[in-house]
């Protein structure tokens, strides 16, 4: 085993027979016994290899400084944000055929290793139109295509990772075998697989990726992901309306005879929806873990049940106003102790205020910056002193039995604060044991989101907390009235807006954007069944909407600037 050393000081590791790699680097051979761990910087020192304890410290004080930042009152309020200017409502894209959607697919991929021609993608976009437009035994099935030639998918050594099914005699890629394929294809896991052959264009395999699909949606490494090419993926989600993706990143959709291209990216970038969210941290400060990777794959569970639905992320603090404002405005069909939480806090409340007038009353002259404490017995015999905040907070946590995510992701935090602990320490011994445990504890974060996800499916709205506690689902919406004024935004930043019109929409964007309204700290999502996902939420003084919004690729998609 060598190492070498970067322009940069770091230190790589490589095998003795990576002759390309020791003309670049200055190399030496490591001493007897070393094994790197993953999550450690090291530096050559006297030509022996040490953690770089120097550079761990920079990169601490920089995770602290981004904390810093996202906590920070004056960023989560964007201040720094341009102001929203009202522009005219932009026209709706024309009418097209969809060859213009296969050109666009084929740009989009044509950088790709594996890209398919140009001919197989308009066949195959042709083929599943059509075929998207047919029923089978009356039934209309969506259907997915993977462009990838078999000896490519052969040489990637899939078949070890997958369940793959090879045709022993190709089919001819048509609109008639594609309908009898329909009753096969799992919408959350199987494919077709096309290639072009001397000409032809054909069907000559199935794959059933199963849990990889899964992890390669959640933005985690997979076998497929990791192992294979990066196939071009045409699929079918209603008669006439299609979807493309290249590495699970939606490049576009053909939806009522247009083209839909122009998404936001509001998670990945800068703007109200993304500081709202990360300014909302998992466990004890100071932690770098914010919510927002956790609700993005949440969101993205909910899309891809098929059924549509709403997702509110609020304090439990707002939903107990919104209650006591409008009367109890939510009607909980499958209850998450939503009522109750709400009338402890509200009752809670109330009593802290009372308590706060009989400790002003008692010290004559009350300090707004020391808040009244109550003294609490504990078994032992001894008092400590905690806020009235901490007293109902600590109530609707014992009752509310939907708290298994919030736990989950608190955890997590944990292990991720005492391994970069031990990392900066240096005590490599520690940091390997708290990073099983982080790993650990991400999957079942992981198996958390795919579950609570599945709660947005069912009428009415999942109300989440923003310590991702589970309030309530099938949650009604009661005394909806008319949202006075909503605007669209045309960029993440929702620097410019345009006046939206949702008398075209049914009953489920009017009664959230109606709540988004009321919200003065929470944010809606809207799934729409075509898997449209609309954000909601109130920025500066203004109720926003931001749509249609892109959650593809968990990572940021940049491969397909990047790929060569």
């Amino acid at each position: 085993m060598f190492a070498g050393l970067t322009k940069e000081g770091r230190v790589v590791m490589f095998s003795h027979d990576s002759g390309d790699i020791r003309e670049h680097l200055e190399c030496f051979q490591v001493q007897m016994g070393f094994e790197p761990l993953t999550g450690i910087d090291y530096i050559r020192a006297d030509n022996k290899i040490v953690p770089d304890m120097e550079r761990m410290k920079r990169h601490d004080l920089e995770e602290h400084q981004k904390y810093a930042l996202e906590t920070n009152p004056a960023w989560v309020s964007g201040v720094d944000l341009p102001d929203p200017q009202l522009v005219e409502v932009a026209a709706g894209p024309p009418l097209t055929y969809p060859d213009a959607f296969a050109h666009l697919v084929f740009e989009q991929s044509r950088k790709l290793p594996t890209a398919p021609s140009r001919e197989l993608v308009c066949h195959s976009v042709s083929s599943l139109y059509f075929a998207s437009l047919e029923k089978e035994e009356q039934i209309s099935y969506t259907l997915r295509i993977e462009l990838i030639p078999r000896t490519v998918f052969e040489q990637a050594d899939m078949e070890q990772n997958v369940s793959f099914f090879r045709l022993k005699r190709p089919l001819p890629l048509t609109p008639a075998n594609l309908i009898k394929l329909g009753p096969a294809i799992d919408p959350g896991q199987t494919s077709i697989l096309a290639q072009e052959n001397d000409g032809h264009f054909e069907i000559w395999g199935m794959v059933a990726r199963g849990r990889s699909l899964h992890n390669s949606m959640m933005g985690e490494a997979s076998q497929w992901s990791a192992v294979g090419p990066h196939p071009v993926l045409l699929r079918s989600r209603a008669p006439g309306h299609l979807i493309a993706e290249v590495l699970d990143y939606r490049v576009g959709e053909y939806k009522s005879g247009a083209v839909v291209t122009d998404y936001l990216p509001i998670f990945r970038d800068d703007g109200p929806v993304r500081r709202f969210l990360d300014s909302k941290k998992l466990g004890a400060a100071p932690c770098r873990l914010s919510i927002l990777p956790i609700i993005q794959r949440l969101v993205r569970r909910a899309v891809d049940i098929g059924h549509g639905g709403i997702v509110v992320i609020a304090d439990i603090a707002e939903y107990a106003r919104l209650n006591q404002s409008d009367n109890d405005i939510f009607e909980s069909k499958y209850d998450i102790a939503l009522s109750d939480s709400i009338s402890i806090y509200r009752s809670s409340e109330q009593n802290s205020r009372r308590w706060s007038r009989v400790k002003a009353a008692l010290h004559q002259q009350p300090n707004p910056l020391n808040p009244p404490h109550v003294d609490i017995a504990i078994d032992s015999g001894v008092h400590r002193t905690i806020s009235p905040a901490e007293v109902f907070k600590s109530k609707i946590q014992k009752l509310s039995n939907g708290r298994f995510l919030s736990r989950l992701a608190a955890h997590w935090a944990a292990a991720d604060e005492m391994a970069a602990r031990n990392r900066r320490s240096g005590n490599t011994q520690g940091f390997n044991v708290w990073k099983e445990m982080l790993q650990s504890s991400e999957r079942a974060v992981r198996d958390a989101e795919y579950a609570i996800g599945s709660l947005a499916s069912p009428d009415g709205a999942l109300l989440l907390g923003t310590d991702l506690s589970v309030l309530g689902f099938g949650v009604m919406i009661r005394n909806v009235g008319k949202v006075a004024e909503i605007y669209r935004a045309r960029d993440v930043a929702a620097s410019r807006i345009e006046r939206f019109d949702l008398t075209s929409f049914g009953t489920r964007h009017q009664s959230a954007a109606w709540l988004a309204s009321r919200l003065e700290n929470g944010i809606v999502f809207v799934i729409s069944e075509d898997e449209t996902i609309t954000a909601l939420m109130r920025w500066r003084e203004k109720t926003i909407a931001w749509r249609p919004v892109t959650i593809d690729n968990i990572s940021d998609g940049k491969w397909l600037e990047e790929a060569v």
